[in-house]
């Protein structure tokens, strides 16, 4: 009696127990199900114009309900999925080749068919942290593009979307400027956050030098490029 007074408040208690076969059973369902739903509902999210993870949380919440009473089936798939995306967006870091829109704004300058800043010059932003996820991605792009365009002197990195660096990211820029430094060349940064340019100069890796340019404002290093200038005395972040 007690048992069943639990069981209708409870309903869970009177679930199946879990066996191997049982298992082995729910395993094959939540696949096909979810090679099914999956695409199904990522695809109805980029036709209306929503974002990728709100094709998820529909997803979880049909497979939840595909699953009852096993709800717990749905659950995991939800937090496997948005884990997925997550760690997916943290290493595929979006990376972008600028040019000068005629409007005046920074824009992706392979999307918008835009001319280099300047000669030699490869001017890059991420909209990122530079950090152990994000830095290697930064770091391969920029050495595949020197390996195939030798001519490249000068490396701008428009830094104002780096709200956050760690050690893996001040390693990083270190390198990059040494390998500008091999080249004869110079790495400009602009816009550096205050939090991230303290954190590189209590590492050392914005000492004065010929091979490093920091401006404040995106503005100034636009002017210093487009008029080939001389590297300036680092500016203060902001």
């Amino acid at each position: 009696m007690a048992h069943a007074s639990l069981t209708r408040w409870f309903p869970f208690l009177a679930w199946p127990r879990p066996s191997r076969a049982l298992l082995r059973g729910e395993f094959w369902a939540g696949i096909t199900v979810g090679l099914m739903l999956v695409p199904q509902g990522v695809a109805y999210a980029q036709l209306a114009g929503m974002p990728l993870v709100t094709g998820i949380g529909g997803v979880t919440f049909a497979l939840t309900l595909a699953t009852a009473p096993r709800l717990y089936w749905g659950v995991l798939a939800g937090l496997v999925m948005n884990l997925s995306h997550f760690l997916y967006q943290r290493l595929h870091p979006r990376i972008i080749e600028v040019g000068l829109h005629p409007d005046g704004s920074l824009r992706d300058r392979r999307l918008w068919q835009l001319p280099p800043l300047a000669p030699r010059l490869l001017a890059l932003r991420m909209d990122a942290a530079l950090d152990f996820a994000s830095a290697s991605s930064l770091e391969r792009h920029v050495a595949e593009h020197l390996a195939a365009h030798p001519e490249v002197r000068q490396l701008c990195l428009f830094a104002q979307p780096i709200n956050r660096i760690d050690v893996t990211g001040v390693e990083m820029f270190a390198r990059l400027r040494g390998l500008l430094r091999t080249r004869a060349g110079t790495l400009h940064v602009s816009g550096l956050k205050l939090p991230v340019q303290q954190t590189l100069e209590r590492a050392g890796a914005l000492a004065p030098g010929p091979d490093l340019a920091l401006y404040r404002a995106d503005v100034q290093a636009l002017a210093a490029l487009q008029a080939g200038a001389e590297p300036e005395t680092p500016a203060q972040g902001c």
